[in-house]
């Protein structure tokens, strides 16, 4: 578990990250400024994709986006849940995994709008009345976040 957190694209370490938000870095509220912003802005394009979501029944993503993201979130809610056991509960890591669990609730909810309001729009043409049956739906999704799982547990060596 020590290499799932402990090194980031560009060799970002740890102790970097608790640096940078350490409440006794004078640079503390630049560095949460912009944290907050990249965070409401991720959050409110959600908010966007509920209201197409709940009023068009149509979402803007396609299906296999909810599904890596949801692997993503829940394996990042875990890591970040680790680093904060492992570096004295550093409040960063704790609000890290807080906001991934939260973001995996809004993916339940997309993939819950996918399985019962879209489902003959994303699976229809695979079946000949255009119907997809329900159980088809959810063992369709379920079988891509497997697969999605597998592929954020992928750890590549790419250097740029």
């Amino acid at each position: 578990m020590d290499g799932l957190y402990n090194s980031y694209f560009a060799n970002y370490t740890v102790s970097q990250f608790i640096h940078a938000f350490s409440f006794n870095n004078p640079h503390i509220g630049f560095n949460l400024t912009i944290a907050g912003l990249t965070f409401l802005f991720g959050y409110l394009e959600y908010m966007y994709s509920f209201a197409l979501v709940i009023k068009e029944r149509s979402a803007p993503y396609p299906i296999w986006m909810h599904t890596f993201y949801f692997a993503h979130d829940s394996m990042g809610a875990i890591v970040f849940a680790i680093a904060a056991m492992q570096n004295h509960n550093f409040w960063l890591f704790w609000g890290a995994s807080g906001a991934l669990i939260v973001w995996n609730l809004f993916e339940v909810f997309n993939l819950y709008k996918a399985i019962y309001v879209e489902r003959n729009a994303i699976w229809g043409t695979l079946y000949p009345n255009g119907r997809t049956p329900l159980k088809s739906a959810w063992l369709r999704v379920l079988a891509q976040i497997c697969a999605m799982i597998g592929v954020v547990n992928v750890k590549g060596s790419l250097k740029m």
